[in-house]
């Protein structure tokens, strides 16, 4: 049963990042809450900082590099919902004309809608690297 819905997203080009996050912590999440709060039982918020490159060996060698490869999204979201009904009514509420002209106009504040992505994800918790690091 998947639960989790992810979210990408990038921020529009004339915003710096912290103009980013000030504008999605502070007014798009109050105002998306106030839509599907009710649906939710955890939602987490990863704003990426700076990022080495897979054939880059600073990583290996403990650390992530004077520079910054940079990544694809500003903010990476996971909301997670109680069960499957939850998420259709999720879908049902954007659906509202009200709701989705509501958070679109406030995304064209401070999104490259284009360029960001959602979707449900799977998630895989448990045995793994946890258990090979001490972890649960």
């Amino acid at each position: 049963m998947k639960t989790k819905f992810m979210v990408l997203l990038k921020r529009r080009p004339d915003l710096t990042p912290a103009q980013f996050r000030d504008h999605y912590e502070n007014r798009h999440v109050p105002l998306g809450t106030k839509f599907i709060g009710h649906l939710l039982v955890d939602f987490k918020r990863h704003y990426p900082g700076a990022m080495a490159d897979f054939s880059s060996d600073e990583w290996s060698n403990g650390r992530m590099g004077d520079g910054d490869a940079g990544c694809a999204y500003d903010a990476i979201s996971v909301y997670e919902f109680r069960d499957e009904a939850a998420i259709a009514e999720m879908t049902e509420i954007l659906k509202r004309p009200e709701v989705y002209t509501a958070l679109s106009e406030d995304e064209n504040r401070f999104l490259n809608r284009p360029a960001c992505r959602m979707g449900l994800c799977d998630v895989i918790e448990g045995a793994g690297m946890t258990s090979l690091v001490g972890g649960s």
